[in-house]
């Protein structure tokens, strides 16, 4: 009988140390995330940026993740032939408050229909005032269905 009662005291602390671990795990603060005095969020500032990437669809090799960007804005990177249509997809240039800076498109670079990987090119112009934003790249879905939309937020600052 003490044995039981050990046992059942014994695993009453391991469960409790379980949750205090996931506890403390979900409500860390998220350390890539910088906060200004009025609740603006900016990207982190990056040593060595990350590719941006949807896994096994688009990747970006320019610009990186936190990378300073300046006018012109050069993209370059590879997407499924599913990524384009007529060898085309949209991109815009978002501020930080996702208002809307300017517009392009990004062309394949080769033959876009095919599902392997296509190179692709595109190059935008702006002007802002903003210290940060957001380059966006979408597939292009002629369907028009919001289904079959996909977009690729890449954080950047602006020089």
């Amino acid at each position: 009988m003490t044995k039981d009662i050990i046992t059942v005291v014994l695993g009453i602390i391991i469960l409790f140390l379980i949750f205090m671990g996931f506890y403390y795990i979900s409500n860390r603060p998220n350390e890539n995330i910088i906060s200004d005095e009025n609740g603006t969020t900016t990207p982190p500032i990056v040593e060595e940026p990350e590719m941006a990437k949807i896994n096994d669809l688009i990747e970006v090799e320019s610009p990186r993740m936190g990378e300073t960007i300046s006018t012109p804005l050069v993209v370059e990177g590879r997407a499924r032939g599913t990524w384009y249509f007529e060898a085309s997809a949209p991109m815009r240039l978002e501020d930080s408050q996702g208002n809307t800076i300017t517009q392009g498109h990004v062309e394949a670079q080769g033959e876009w229909m095919t599902e392997e990987f296509v190179p692709f090119r595109g190059t935008i112009e702006f002007t802002t005032t903003a210290e940060t934003g957001t380059l966006v790249l979408m597939n292009d879905n002629p369907s028009g269905l919001p289904e079959n939309d996909r977009e690729l937020r890449i954080p950047v600052r602006f020089r």
